[in-house]
């Protein structure tokens, strides 16, 4: 399901908190939360818990991963109370990697890599 999109459109900062989403805002990504539509699956706290933990305040922190994983997880969501804003900065950056000589490393790249 992608996540980023609300109502069928892009998702905007004004829909969202006009239809009651919660905002938890990181550097690149923004994570908007409904407690309303939530059914409690939990993919978020299974797939990403050094972002999605309920034990914490705030239970999100989207600076704990890359935009990349936290827009994955939360597209995992089946019901959309997890939506997500991309910075455009951060897409502005993912327009200049695509050449083919330039490796993107990921989270889990950073973390083997530091093992």
């Amino acid at each position: 399901m992608d996540n980023s999109l609300f109502e069928g459109k892009k998702a905007t900062h004004e829909a969202l908190t006009k239809a009651d989403y919660k905002r938890y805002e990181g550097e690149y990504i923004d994570v908007y939360f409904k407690l309303e539509d939530c059914i409690h699956v939990a993919k978020c706290l299974i797939n990403l818990p050094e972002v999605f933990n309920v034990k914490r305040r705030p239970w999100v922190c989207p600076a704990n991963a890359s935009a990349e994983d936290v827009a994955k997880t939360c597209d995992l969501c089946p019901v959309g109370a997890l939506k997500y804003i991309m910075h455009d900065d951060i897409q502005e950056l993912d327009k200049h990697c695509e050449s083919p000589d330039e490796k993107i490393i990921t989270a889990e790249d950073w973390k083997n890599l530091n093992s």
